[in-house]
């Protein structure tokens, strides 16, 4: 299951949103889900958006995921940790986040 995330935050308010949708082979979004978060970092936002979206993914009982994140530094740091779940591969394809990307930034915040 391909799994697009997502985070906006407000450096001001410390406010924040993530989110993230699973797409289905032809890209179009077949589940999401979003949630309001208090974040010291966009870097912590993003990080957010990875663990949401991996719990609601192991709840709904989805073992094999792949999670795209547009969060260059916390790709690598997922990377040089080796800390990435054998099922889970991170990857960065900027363009491939928009539909995440709208789902943050329609959270009530203003991020």
């Amino acid at each position: 299951m391909r799994l697009l995330v997502d985070g906006a935050w407000d450096k001001k308010s410390w406010e924040g949103a993530v989110a993230w949708c699973s797409v289905g082979a032809g890209g179009e979004v077949r589940n999401e889900g979003r949630r309001e978060v208090f974040a010291s970092s966009a870097l912590m936002a993003e990080a957010l958006a990875v663990w949401n979206a991996l719990v609601w993914a192991f709840d709904k009982g989805w073992l094999s995921v792949e999670i795209c994140s547009d969060c260059l530094i916390l790709v690598q740091g997922f990377q040089k940790a080796n800390r990435v779940h054998p099922l889970v591969r991170i990857i960065v394809p900027r363009t491939e986040v928009r539909a995440a990307h709208a789902l943050a930034k329609d959270v009530n915040f203003k991020v």
